[in-house]
């Protein structure tokens, strides 16, 4: 299934999910076939229409349409949503990015959301018995200097298991930095640097609304220590990102 990161903060309140804009990452999955059914949930409270705009990081649009508290609306990025499913308009695919060969790159699939008025976004991913549901924070969610945080890893064999982290930059000439990894972690497909071998820090310039994404392939660890060690990973930036 889709694997995501999980950015550990402080309790806030539930407004907090409510914005007019939202960004969501580009997400990751080792595997083409572990991304089944795959939804934009889209709700509010205000009782009128609220015009929402979806597109990705390049721009496109992907679904445009009201959403009152009434009816809230399930855009089908891949698969089937179940009641209140709107497809998109813009070109098929699960807005995720697949094969271990796809980190370390520059990507555009995420997701930019835009309301009148505050809405809720919420993404879905469900294949078989596995699952995931990731809210968006709006502008909440955006800033400079983060430590991202994993559930604990126990089957590390399977050929669809990964863990990533992945940031959206919201600016122009936006520079992310990933750094102080503990001593034996090996990002996939990165340079090391000491003894024992670890990733060197990893920077990157992305534009508006482009996403990068690093992580470990788990049948291409090539690591030394454990891969829950990933977990306390920085994460940095000069201008306001998005991070899962």
């Amino acid at each position: 299934s889709v694997v995501a990161a999980v950015l550990l903060g402080g309790l806030s309140a539930a407004q907090a999910q409510l914005d007019t804009r939202h960004w969501i990452p580009a997400l990751w999955s080792p595997d083409a076939g572990q991304t089944s059914n795959h939804c934009l949930m889209l709700s509010t409270p205000e009782v009128g229409n609220v015009p929402v705009t979806v597109t990705d990081g390049a721009g496109v649009e992907i679904w445009r349409g009201d959403v009152t508290n009434a009816q809230p609306v399930a855009v089908r990025l891949r698969g089937s949503c179940g009641l209140r499913q709107a497809a998109q308009t813009g070109a098929g695919n699960a807005r995720v990015v697949t094969g271990a060969n796809s980190v370390n790159q520059v990507h555009s699939r995420g997701l930019v959301i835009t309301a009148a008025q505050p809405v809720y976004a919420n993404l879905r991913h469900k294949l078989g018995a596995q699952g995931m549901s990731l809210t968006a924070k709006g502008r909440k969610a955006l800033g400079t200097n983060f430590r991202a945080g994993f559930m604990l890893e126990r089957r590390k064999n399977q050929n669809y298991r990964g863990v990533f982290i992945s940031v959206m930059a919201t600016e122009d000439d936006t520079t992310v930095v990933f750094d102080q990894f503990k001593p034996g972690i090996v990002l996939y497909q990165t340079e090391t640097a000491g003894n024992p071998a670890t990733t060197a820090p990893i920077e990157v310039t992305l534009q508006a609304n482009e996403s990068y994404i690093v992580g470990i392939y788990q049948p291409g660890w090539a690591g030394s220590a454990d891969l829950d060690d990933f977990n306390g990973t920085r994460v940095t930036s000069n201008k306001p990102v998005a991070m899962v």
